[in-house]
């Protein structure tokens, strides 16, 4: 397999992941807004359960875009377009944290445990450790 076409496919798979990294964060919105409107506890968890899910996948594809930049060294268009898939990326994950902060309160009554502290990589992340 020639380096572009091996580059060619981790671009096609970087695009899939931020639009899962988008189905997530959608379905994250619309399972905070019922936990709070029908009082669900099920889809109070399920925002938790999104939550985590999306912290480990934006770790993953900030990881992916750096190893592409380092190793590939893109140009032009696919430099641009890595570039605003970790601008994305963020922002996407920054969506999943605010559908927790708004569904938290159904949750905290139903019991559904969720501590950011706990989520892997928030150490990482929060106090560049690595």
């Amino acid at each position: 397999m020639t380096m572009q076409r091996h580059f060619d496919e981790e671009l096609q798979q970087l695009k899939n992941d931020i639009l899962k990294m988008g189905a997530l964060a959608q379905e994250a919105i619309i399972n905070s807004v019922d936990s709070l409107k029908n009082r669900d506890k099920a889809a109070a968890q399920k925002v938790l359960d999104a939550d985590i899910e999306m912290d480990r996948l934006e770790l993953f594809i900030d990881d992916k875009c750096l190893d592409l930049i380092a190793l590939h060294q893109p140009m032009a268009r696919d430099l641009r377009f890595i570039t605003t898939a970790i601008k994305l990326n963020a922002e996407l994950e920054r969506i999943g944290d605010l559908a927790v902060d708004g569904g938290y309160p159904e949750a905290r009554r139903g019991g559904a445990a969720h501590d950011r502290r706990s989520h892997p990589g928030f150490y990482q992340r929060r106090h560049g450790a690595g």
